[in-house]
């Protein structure tokens, strides 16, 4: 109600205006009042001690001191335009068609880039300077960074967050709140890209949700989805080893379909390469067959197991063989 009464009352809106400056003018001499740095024996507190500050020049080097012991795992990046933590206009841009040739072009030199813009400063800085992009064994591929770049802490954080979430599904956006808090402080902008490298890196063993539902497939649009609703998506991870081993080469000789594994753009060929097969099999059976009571207990365990699979790795190593 006060809002649209300011809009039609031009005094009152004078008055809140003159109010408003003279509550930031009280702001400002009760901030430099707090913090006046004439007296050569200010004292401070920091991180619950206190010190004596003699200038200006003391306080910005201990504060400088004191972030980098809060934030400790915090990455180096040298690229303003990306590590920020609100991307500029042009920052989003460029973000948005890097992301999309990572996803459209990795084994491409440069990523497919032309020129020197935007998009490729921020891919010289974060993924090939890092060594995450790398040339090896004649091959352009995402991998782990070195050791000595300034990301290697915090794509390992990510790299961990992300093989940590066995048992079921876990929300990304619980990886954003990690990571923007100390020790690492790591700001938004970047964080999409060191994501989309680690479900790249991983992209036969992690899985990848939206709203639950499971997707083979990641497009630059979803990503884009994404990085505005992180809370939508969530990440699992599988592995092949042990009895999951056995089970999966039994399985593979028997029903695999070696096209999907030579599909760049499916996530987690390996495994849809015996998954799918199997669900295009009970799909394509009779409606009679399908809902029929005369079969075995353990045909029509199976075939439920089938029917309502919802995640890939779930259905491989859990329920088809309980089933």
């Amino acid at each position: 109600m006060l809002f649209r009464s300011l809009q039609t009352d031009g005094v009152a809106r004078r008055e809140v205006k003159q109010r408003l400056f003279k509550a930031k003018l009280l702001l400002d001499e009760s901030f430099s009042r707090a913090f006046n740095l004439s007296n050569k024996n200010t004292k401070c507190w920091m991180l619950g001690k206190k010190e004596n500050l003699e200038n200006a020049t003391a306080l910005n080097a201990r504060i400088s001191d004191l972030c980098d012991e809060v934030y400790k795992e915090s990455l180096q990046l040298w690229n303003e335009l990306i590590n920020r933590r609100e991307l500029t206009s042009q920052g989003t841009k460029a973000r948005r068609e890097l992301i999309k040739v990572m996803l459209n072009n990795e084994g491409q030199e440069r990523l497919g880039i032309s020129g020197d813009g935007p998009e490729y400063s921020i891919f010289k800085s974060v993924l090939l300077s890092t060594g995450i992009y790398n040339h090896e064994n004649s091959v352009w591929n995402m991998g782990e960074p070195n050791k000595k770049s300034g990301v290697h802490k915090v794509w390992h954080i990510i790299e961990s967050f992300c093989k940590t979430a066995t048992q079921y599904p876990v929300p990304i956006n619980e990886l954003f709140k990690e990571l923007e808090v100390p020790p690492y402080g790591v700001k938004q902008g970047v964080i999409p890209i060191l994501l989309l490298s680690v479900l790249m890196y991983h992209k036969d063993y992690l899985s990848l949700y939206m709203d639950g539902t499971y997707m083979p497939i990641l497009r630059s649009e979803q990503f884009d989805l994404l990085m505005k609703n992180p809370k939508q998506f969530s990440v699992k991870y599988f592995e092949i080893s042990g009895l999951k081993s056995k089970i999966f080469k039994e399985l593979e000789e028997i029903v695999s379909d070696p096209a999907l594994k030579t599909n760049k753009n499916i996530r987690n060929a390996t495994l849809l390469s015996i998954v799918n097969p199997l669900v295009k099999f009970i799909t394509q059976l009779p409606a009679y067959t399908q809902k029929t009571d005369n079969l075995s207990k353990e045909a029509k365990a199976v075939r439920t197991a089938l029917l309502k699979a919802r995640e890939p790795d779930t259905l491989l190593f859990t329920d088809l063989p309980q089933a």
